[in-house]
């Protein structure tokens, strides 16, 4: 056990990135699909995220972007993203806390829900089964430095017409707008 009265280390850093009005349209994104080989507590963000980096590192070598894992046949989460699918126009993503697959609450997740309502895009918070991942019409990967872009390979298959989709569009608007709304002050 710790001892009473621990100071905790705290560690920071940024990298610099483009200014948001550059930033104008959803980036295409390659992703492959493998396990969540992870511990069971994503919601917890630690410094320990061996997991994550070692589905990175998979995930360049077969020239993607990003490994999306899949725990008991349904989708979790990116190795550094929240996942979501879209069918007919509608957006499905795993509910937070439902037990069976545990990410972390991410706030781009949780500013596409509210972009979702803002642009009438119809949305559910469910499990989402591998096998819809993989059918899709989009599937949309979620963070801070993307807000949200469209995947367009999986697993070397083309998704959708291979640009990020309609919906993808349309909530990158809205949340892009948020931030820059934000940003004004």
């Amino acid at each position: 056990m710790p001892a009473p009265g621990l100071v905790p280390t705290v560690v920071a850093f940024a990298t610099p990135t483009a200014p948001l009005a550059g930033f104008t349209q959803p980036e295409a994104a390659r992703a492959i699909v493998r396990p969540d080989l992870r511990w069971h507590r994503c919601e917890i963000k630690t410094i320990s995220l061996a997991g994550n980096i070692l589905a990175l590192i998979e995930a360049q070598r077969a020239g993607a972007d990003e490994c999306i894992l899949v725990r008991d046949g349904l989708v979790s989460e990116g190795a550094y993203t929240n996942v979501a699918v879209v069918r007919g126009g509608r957006v499905a993503t795993c509910a937070l806390d439902d037990g069976r697959t545990p990410v972390l609450h991410g706030t781009m997740r949780a500013w596409m829900l509210d972009a979702a309502r803002t642009a009438g895009v119809e949305f559910e918070e469910r499990a989402v089964p591998e096998a819809e991942l993989r059918t899709a019409d989009e599937v949309l990967i979620l963070s801070s430095r993307r807000f949200v872009s469209g995947v367009t390979w999986l697993d070397g298959a083309t998704v959708g017409d291979g640009t990020p989709g309609p919906v993808c569009r349309a909530l990158f608007a809205a949340m892009h707008a948020r931030m820059a709304k934000l940003c004004s002050g």
